[in-house]
């Protein structure tokens, strides 16, 4: 016979000084948990790239270790789960949403197991109540990933079934998300201090790596362990995507076109002029389009930048009326950031 054994640091001591051998209980049976690994637009106000890990199980083990890397034989532990997520499926399609506004003519219709959701006053929620994480479709314009929204009311409609209303879609900078509609069947969890924060290397940026995570003390390669394959591309580290797109003609016939910049962490005090930068450098990138077509591209060192009127009888041979734009704040360590569009009319 053939034994392999794997060293195990958070494996419970079974053994007493002083007991007997015998038969003992029999080992418990753990089914590979459900994870959601999140690529996260931030966590808890950490500036830095992590990735949250919300997991459950029945039954739980008490404590789940997470391995990621390249490949099997260099898989690494990178982070523990201690206690069970509330997790849970929407029920019912949600219509794309709109950012930054309260929505009180959607309603969220979900199934969430291990809490009993509470609804909060719209300060409460202002203040970070209510917060879930919905995934977004594979299939949507931005290629999937996990839209932040909070709710201010919750209703209990079945056993573990929630209609969710006074909605705050696209929260923390996943506004891109929000344009989507979530499907049913999309996974939701429930973010609060039972989600654990994994870190990876800066090197394994955009890398598909293997996932592994199951209960500590059995073999990371064992039945209980449930096993993946998924990429993360650093979405705490992209800009976020600027605001209050305006174009403004100029007495000569240049276009100014402006925006708001918006920060990815610091910028909820009210008592300073700007929010602060959260990059090395401020770089923005514009486009402008016609009919969906690329005309122009445009680079700036600050919120605004201006389309020469020669550019513009070159690229539609009158001076425009309007611009169909997208502009994004671009990152020297994670590059094009989340853009913002739209056709904006030249006052």
């Amino acid at each position: 016979r053939r034994a392999r054994l794997i060293r195990a640091p958070d494996a419970p001591n079974i053994a007493s000084a002083g007991s007997a051998p015998g038969a003992g209980a029999p080992a418990p049976v753990f089914t590979p948990p459900e994870i959601a690994l999140i690529d996260a637009p931030f966590a808890s106000g950490a500036q830095d790239w992590q990735i949250l890990a919300a997991a459950r199980a029945e039954p739980w083990p008490g404590l789940l270790r997470v391995y990621a890397g390249a490949s099997n034989e260099k898989l690494r532990l990178i982070g523990r789960v201690e206690a069970p997520a509330a997790m849970g499926e929407v029920l019912e399609d949600l219509p794309a949403g709109r950012f930054a506004i309260w929505q009180e003519d959607t309603k969220l219709h979900l199934t969430i197991h291990g809490v009993s959701l509470q609804s909060a006053t719209k300060r409460q929620v202002l203040n970070g109540a209510n917060l879930l994480a919905v995934e977004s479709a594979p299939e949507s314009p931005n290629g999937g990933g996990w839209e932040f929204l909070q709710f201010r009311d919750a209703e209990l409609v079945g056993a573990q079934e929630w209609v969710l209303s006074g909605l705050l879609r696209g929260q923390f900078g996943t506004d891109d998300q929000a344009l989507a509609p979530i499907l049913a069947g999309a996974r939701v969890v429930l973010i609060d201090d039972r989600v654990a924060k994994l870190s990876l290397a800066e090197s394994e940026r955009g890398l598909t790596l293997q996932w592994r995570a199951g209960p500590a003390g059995r073999d990371r390669f064992g039945d209980s362990y449930a096993t993946l394959e998924s990429a993360k591309t650093g979405r705490a580290l992209r800009p976020w995507s600027p605001c209050h797109l305006r174009a403004a003609r100029q007495p000569g016939g240049d276009i100014r076109i402006s925006w708001v910049r918006r920060a990815r962490w610091g910028g909820d005090s009210w008592e300073g002029l700007d929010p602060p930068l959260s990059e090395e450098a401020e770089i923005y990138q514009v486009s402008i389009f016609a009919s969906g077509i690329l005309k122009r591209r445009l680079e700036s060192a600050a919120p605004e930048a201006t389309y020469a009127l020669s550019a513009q009888i070159a690229d539609f041979g009158a001076p425009a009326s309007a611009l169909e734009l997208e502009v994004m704040q671009l990152s020297n360590r994670a590059g094009a950031g989340i853009s913002r569009s739209g056709l904006i009319a030249v006052n």
